[in-house]
């Protein structure tokens, strides 16, 4: 696969606690619909089913592990795509009238993938020198998290930690949420703003506290 992957921080990930690395596969599905209700892209994610660690709804991934899943298009029409890009982000918010602050963010571009049309085997590319498509695509992906990340602290000066689990998961205190986000760019006048399918994500950081 020659998709890219860019890390804001070079710290690599670490190999999952050996106790946790337990659990049925499953598949997190996002659809998302035109304005007639047909679905035309889906965000997939698989991870290990881990009830006990809370709720079924949200995708898990634990420090080491990696995310894996894919991106579905079906287009009935010609469609322009200029770019199309995932996207595992880790957010702190600052105050009511800021946005988050990004203090990590992993990417892999999908499309257009270096040395290749991005295209699956039932694909129809109608003019991919203008980033025209139609038809079936499937673009499979895996995103891992840094083991560490800079962080803004009180006095306004970075330093780098380790990455907290996500709010969700264990210390209260510690306010941070994690994201994965696909991101269809248009780049056409009839599409001023890009497609975008995200969910959050449960982020364990070492062992899970109960």
């Amino acid at each position: 696969m020659n998709n890219y992957t860019e890390v804001a921080h070079p710290s690599a990930p670490s190999a999952p606690h050996p106790e946790l690395a337990h659990g049925a596969p499953t598949t997190h599905s996002f659809p998302l619909a035109d304005k007639h209700g047909r679905v035309w892209a889906t965000l997939n994610l698989t991870c290990l089913e881990r009830p006990e660690f809370g709720s079924k709804h949200l995708p898990y991934v634990l420090e080491g592990e990696k995310l894996t899943g894919s991106l579905d298009l079906d287009l009935a029409e010609e469609t322009r795509i200029k770019s199309v890009k995932v996207s595992l982000i880790g957010e702190q918010p600052t105050n009511l009238d800021l946005e988050p602050e990004q203090f990590v963010k992993v990417t892999q571009v999908l499309w257009p993938a270096d040395g290749s049309d991005g295209a699956s085997s039932h694909s129809s590319v109608s003019d991919v020198e203008h980033h025209k498509l139609k038809g079936t695509f499937h673009w499979p992906f895996e995103l891992a998290l840094p083991v560490t990340a800079e962080f803004t602290g009180h006095d306004g000066k970075k330093e780098t930690r380790p990455l907290p689990s996500s709010s969700h998961a264990a210390d209260k205190k510690v306010h941070v949420d994690y994201r994965i986000e696909a991101k269809i760019h248009h780049g056409s006048l009839l599409h001023f703003t890009d497609d975008i399918i995200d969910s959050n994500i449960i982020y364990f950081a070492g062992t899970p506290q109960e």
